[in-house]
């Protein structure tokens, strides 16, 4: 019996579409592993990792491109003795679309997908899968859950050509791109939280669907108000092997951080956006205070230096300056000077430097999960963290004031641009600061129009519950997710 029955809108809104029968089918490709490809993972028991989902056509039917995709998944644990009793499998979190073209074109507003959660009274994606869970009852009379995972994973672009202006409805709404999956895409990247009992799972994908756009419909589509699509012939799925071990030699995961991991990061304005310092980063022409930079003063909880990092278990080898690698996606990338810690940690890493403005920087460590990896991001300014310092900025500032926001324990990281000491830290003199930046006055170069570059994907969970039975129309109480 399942608690929450499968969400079919997705199917019901492609069955509108109109269907041709062809001779043969676009063939559909779609597999699971970890970010590096890899098609089995071992990780130490209690400690979460992160997968990708990755989905291409292929065969000699052409197509305009991937129309709609949708997969389940859940985790299939090892049989154990005596038969009857099985390994319960923690909730997954709902997974995560790559931000940006093309996949936005999936996903509300632009494209369709399941409900999902209700968030203001606002009903949000469910891109990311609907949570479900199936159960037996014992001889007690009592409800056990023996499966979980999620449902439809996925959506589908406009190509009833949706108009809300016309329909009144606010979705779809987007241009249909095409093309789309001609080449290996990856289409979501989720999480699965630590398995605490040793044994060889399977992260296992299941009632794979996708449409394609039927071929020269872009070009010449047979009627104006709705793209033709076609079913692909779904021709293989890959699944993932975990191999959990309580050795103490088995991988590891990063459980927390300073500053935050994105996992908790304060200021993510998307799922997972890896925590970005939008502080001063000095009054000269060199770099001499932020994330990494010794003496940078603490703003509220967030420490700048050292960097502090826990493992959900020791690390195996520990982490030590010959194993802490860093990289920078350009400028001046510091250097790892020195680690100390112990255990599972904290471990303090120590920089030569700060981290470099406008960029992403990685830190990775040895003794830990294909994956794992701490990311953060400089751009001086932006405090509404849309990746662009511009004047808007500016208003955002003025608004945090106003509204009595900037000032809050939890803001000062992110409004607080000169680091000052005053009481209250934020105050007009960050205003000015701002002008400043934007200028490129007593700072290494003017912001006005800087956008920060992208740091490579990951996605990770710390949360430890979920709430898989969500009343009719409630809000789900879902773990975190991060990305990066």
């Amino acid at each position: 019996m399942r608690l929450n029955a499968p969400v079919l809108s997705l199917v019901c809104f492609l069955s509108a579409a109109p269907l041709l029968a062809a001779p043969e089918l676009t063939e559909f490709h779609i597999k699971v592993t970890l970010d590096d490809g890899s098609s089995t993972i071992n990780v130490r028991t209690g400690c979460s990792f992160t997968y990708k989902i990755s989905g291409w056509l292929a065969g000699t039917h052409p197509s305009d491109g991937l129309a709609a995709w949708a997969t389940n998944i859940t985790i299939v644990p090892p049989t154990i003795e005596p038969p009857g009793d099985q390994i319960l499998t923690p909730p997954l979190p709902r997974a995560i679309r790559p931000p940006g073209t093309p996949l936005d074109a999936f996903d509300i507003p632009k494209g369709i997908t399941n409900p999902g959660p209700l968030v203001d009274d606002v009903r949000t994606s469910g891109y990311g899968g609907t949570p479900y869970a199936e159960f037996h009852f014992d001889l007690c009379g009592e409800a056990i859950i023996s499966d979980n995972g999620l449902l439809q994973i996925g959506g589908s672009q406009n190509t009833i050509k949706n108009d809300p202006q016309v329909t009144n409805r606010p979705y779809p709404s987007g241009s249909v791109l095409g093309n789309v999956g001609q080449t290996e895409l990856v289409v979501a990247r989720g999480s699965v939280p630590g398995l605490d009992v040793p044994g060889t799972y399977t992260l296992q994908l299941f009632d794979v669907i996708a449409f394609v756009i039927k071929d020269g419909e872009l070009t010449a589509p047979f009627d104006p108000n709705f793209f033709r699509v076609e079913p692909a012939k779904v021709v293989s799925v890959d699944h993932l092997t975990i191999v959990v071990s309580d050795s103490g030699s088995a991988p590891t995961s990063i459980e927390s951080a300073n500053p935050p991991h994105a996992s908790a990061n304060p200021y993510a304005v998307l799922t997972g956006m890896p925590f970005r310092d939008p502080l001063d980063t000095g009054t000269g022409a060199t770099l001499t205070v932020g994330i990494g930079a010794a003496g940078t003063t603490a703003q509220g909880p967030v420490q700048y230096a050292p960097i502090l990092v826990t493992f959900c278990a020791m690390p195996d080898p520990l982490p030590s300056t010959g194993n802490v690698s860093i990289s920078c996606t350009g400028g001046t990338c510091p250097t790892v000077t020195g680690v100390t810690g112990s255990g599972a940690g904290p471990y303090q890493i120590s920089l030569s430097g700060a981290i470099p403005p406008a960029h992403c920087t990685t830190l990775t460590f040895a003794g830990t999960a294909a994956g794992e990896k701490l990311q953060y991001q400089s751009l001086p300014g932006d405090t509404n963290l849309n990746g662009l310092t511009n004047t808007q900025d500016s208003l955002e500032l003025v608004q945090a004031l106003n509204n009595g926001t900037a000032n809050l324990s939890g803001n000062i990281a992110r409004y607080n641009l000169n680091r000052s000491t005053n009481v209250p830290p934020v105050n007009t003199q960050d205003l000015l600061r701002m002008t400043q930046l934007l200028n490129g006055a007593n700072t290494t170069q003017p912001w006005n129009g800087v956008s920060v570059a992208a740091c490579p994907w990951r996605a990770c969970v710390r949360a430890l519950t979920q709430r898989l039975m969500p009343a009719p129309g409630a809000p789900r109480l879902d773990m975190p997710h991060c990305v990066r």
